[in-house]
């Protein structure tokens, strides 16, 4: 249920510019999707063995982990896919010249782990760090929809690729930190898996959101204009997980079993 949920809500997104908004195509893909959906949390409330049991998001940081995790992982997902797509289709870039000027951010991404983000968590606390990640991110998109333009540019490309490379590193390991230590040990895998799959399925989501913005423009500016909005755009999604941050994470201590 979820997983055809997820597939016909990303089905309909893609197709919205083909189709139009009005389109009973579109229309009945996303009535799917609630459908399914829906079936899919009623299950989890009523069912004696849930596939996901509900207790677990009464736990506040690992509701906050998920809620920071969902837009952030559609962020990442629109950020990876237009970037490289951007440096092919408008530059003319080969996949392996995009491949090699995009390497700095993924490489970035363990080296903040490993060598800040604990330091940091120590220092300032979790939520301090996650907003850093998420400020990064939000200014690697911002320097893109900046910057970015008709002439080839690289250093432009790489700029903003470290900037999210550094926002990926503070962020995505710290959110499955916490989800992982506000449970108790009888639900770290089931808590993991549950992160994981928000993760996974809002990256589809964000790469679907970023096809629907941009559509297919006619001119090389009005192609620029495109991913400058869904850059934007991305940046805004992305920023939503402060709010979570702010009022779920920052306070919240783990409890020692979790809520029915």
């Amino acid at each position: 249920m979820v997983t055809a949920g997820i597939a016909t809500a990303t089905f309909s997104i893609v197709k919205v510019n083909d189709w139009g908004w009005t389109a009973p195509g579109i229309a009945g893909g996303f009535g799917v999707s609630v459908a399914c959906l829906a079936a899919f949390v009623w299950h989890c409330l009523r069912a004696r063995d849930p596939f996901i049991q509900p207790g677990l998001f009464r736990v506040r940081e690992f509701s906050g982990a998920a809620l920071v995790m969902a837009p952030y992982s559609i962020a990442f997902g629109a950020t990876l896919f237009s970037a490289a797509v951007w440096g092919q289709i408008a530059w003319g870039w080969s996949a392996l010249k995009a491949g090699l000027v995009l390497a700095p951010g993924p490489l970035l991404v363990p080296i903040t782990s490993l060598l800040l983000a604990g330091r940091l968590i120590a220092r300032f606390g979790v939520a301090s760090v996650v907003t850093a990640g998420i400020a990064s991110f939000v200014a690697g998109l911002a320097f893109w929809a900046v910057f970015v333009g008709l002439e080839p540019n690289a250093p432009v490309v790489m700029a903003g690729i470290m900037l999210t490379g550094i926002g990926v590193g503070l962020t995505f390991p710290t959110l499955m930190g916490v989800a992982a230590s506000s449970l108790p040990p009888s639900s770290f895998a089931t808590g993991s898996g549950v992160i994981n799959m928000i993760r996974q399925a809002a990256l589809a989501i964000g790469v679907a959101i970023f096809v629907a913005v941009v559509a297919s423009p006619v001119s090389p500016a009005g192609q620029v204009s495109a991913y400058h909005l869904g850059w934007w755009i991305v940046a805004a999604i992305a920023a939503l997980g402060l709010a979570p941050t702010f009022f779920l994470i920052r306070a919240a201590r783990a409890p020692k079993r979790i809520p029915r």
